[in-house]
């Protein structure tokens, strides 16, 4: 195994100042040809600092928890995919790492983040808003340790990193004007915290006041009826309708709009605007808009690094809102 002292005689410095270098803390001025050199050589030498050593150095393990509150739903929703991503990547860009939390069910997740707390096994976690995370947050205050909550709405004594709703709803919104379309259906997704869309619906609520334009959330079955459509088409004097869908489209909505009378395509009357990271299919017609979940993730990550350097150091939370959309 190659040490530090083989790689500092490579590089022509001292042991001193190749440590300083190569953990990044900077306890000596090197010129950046000097840093370039020195990082280039270890590379080449296959060269990588025990974790256990700078442990002891530092105070700090160097992970980071992700916390998945379903593994259920990591498995099968690309929403968690590309949160997970954005993380990963922005840890592997500062060298640290990450360490992913799927437990068998609630009780077993919060006996993982007890012991990873308070055995100080990890320097942080990033929580994936559920919207059933106050026991999460509870024991994590109680503990002490660094944690981040990244989705779902901004809470006012944590730190959180979430997306501006409004933002999201007013790209829609531009989508749908330029169809010149009478009205708009929101269609909203089972089973999430519908609080998270209150910004949304309140701007489209706004949206209909300024441009005379009627609006209404759908909260019943999975997708409005024709006889539904047919009557609040009746109130937009024959224009499009315009139905934003908060989730992805997947075939059996597609069938399910056919059968409802609400066909896809170009060719029809009713202008889809598709919201979810899970589109299996985009047919002509049909706009598509992602949350952009990777860099909710890079945000998460980097605040709650951030947070880790400061140490000890007393700040008040911090809220992150980001751009929503990205268009696809």
């Amino acid at each position: 195994m190659v040490t530090l002292k083989e790689v500092a005689a490579a590089a022509q410095v001292s042991t001193v100042t190749a440590s300083s270098v190569l953990s990044g803390v900077n306890r000596v001025r090197v010129s950046p040809a000097t840093a370039e050199r020195i990082h280039r050589i270890a590379k080449s030498m296959n060269y990588v600092p025990l974790a256990a050593a700078r442990g002891l150095r530092t105070g700090k393990t160097r992970i980071i928890a992700f916390v998945s509150s379903s593994y259920s739903l990591f498995r099968s929703d690309d929403i968690w995919h590309e949160s997970l991503r954005g993380v990963s990547d922005l840890m592997w860009e500062r060298e640290e790492r990450l360490m992913l939390v799927m437990s068998r069910n609630r009780e077993h997740e919060l006996e993982i983040i007890r012991q990873m707390a308070y055995g100080r096994q990890v320097d942080g976690f990033i929580i994936q808003d559920s919207g059933e995370d106050e026991e999460h947050i509870t024991m994590l205050q109680q503990s002490e340790r660094p944690f981040v909550i990244m989705g779902g709405n901004p809470r006012p004594n944590v730190n959180t990193v979430s997306f501006d709703m409004r933002s999201f709803a007013a790209d829609i919104a531009e989508t749908l004007l330029a169809e010149e379309c009478g009205g708009i259906v929101l269609v909203m997704p089972q089973n999430v915290d519908t609080a998270v869309y209150v910004p949304f619906v309140d701007f489209f609520n706004e949206w209909e006041a300024t441009h005379g334009i009627p609006c209404v959330s759908w909260k019943g079955a999975f997708v409005p009826d024709a006889a539904w459509l047919q009557n609040f088409q009746s109130r937009t004097g024959g224009r499009k309708v315009g139905v934003a869908m908060l989730r992805g489209l997947l075939p059996e909505t597609a069938i399910a709009l056919e059968d409802a009378g609400m066909p896809l395509g170009t060719a029809s009357n009713i202008v889809y605007v598709s919201t979810g990271e899970d589109v299996l299919m985009t047919p002509d017609g049909v706009a598509v808009m992602h949350f952009d979940n990777y860099t909710l993730g890079r945000r998460a990550a980097r605040l709650l690094l951030n947070i880790v350097d400061r140490g000890k150091e007393t700040t008040r939370p911090e809220n992150l809102i980001i751009p929503a959309a990205q268009k696809g």
